[in-house]
């Protein structure tokens, strides 16, 4: 009897374990394009049906809503200075020279108070702008 396909089997059974644990260990991945995602850039979209999808920044957030409009409920953002989810009605969003995910390069960030917001701004040469999720 041939041992390789049980040992091939065998291999293959350890490497989709152990990808699923570094999974499971790594945190939470963008629904958009599975980049880890950076606590203090989450962004969070609930649907109507209570699920809830977590992105890695507001691009791909944005990427994801141009084609899913209808679906969505709500969403939260992170307020980068105390790392609070708020909702993204109500937060002050700043597009500066500070790239929050090399990988998009998305450059807008997210306060929840105004003066915070207008510090960033300043320090960083950015430009307070109105919601991203909102159409103009």
């Amino acid at each position: 009897m041939k041992k390789w396909p049980i040992i091939v089997i065998f291999i293959f059974i350890l490497l989709a374990l152990s990808t699923s644990l570094m999974k499971k260990s790594g945190g939470d991945v963008c629904a958009l394009d599975a980049i880890k995602i950076e606590p203090i850039y989450q962004v969070d979209i609930t649907l109507a049906d209570g699920k809830t999808l977590k992105f890695c920044c507001i691009g791909c957030a944005r990427k994801w809503l141009a084609g899913n409009k209808g679906k969505v409920e709500y969403i939260t953002v992170t307020d980068e200075v105390t790392g609070k989810r708020i909702d993204a009605s109500i937060a002050w969003f700043v597009e500066s020279s500070i790239v929050t995910n090399q990988s998009t390069g998305n450059r807008i960030h997210v306060f929840a108070e105004k003066a915070d917001a207008e510090k960033h701004a300043k320090e960083f040469g950015g430009t307070i702008i109105q919601n991203p999720f909102v159409e103009p």
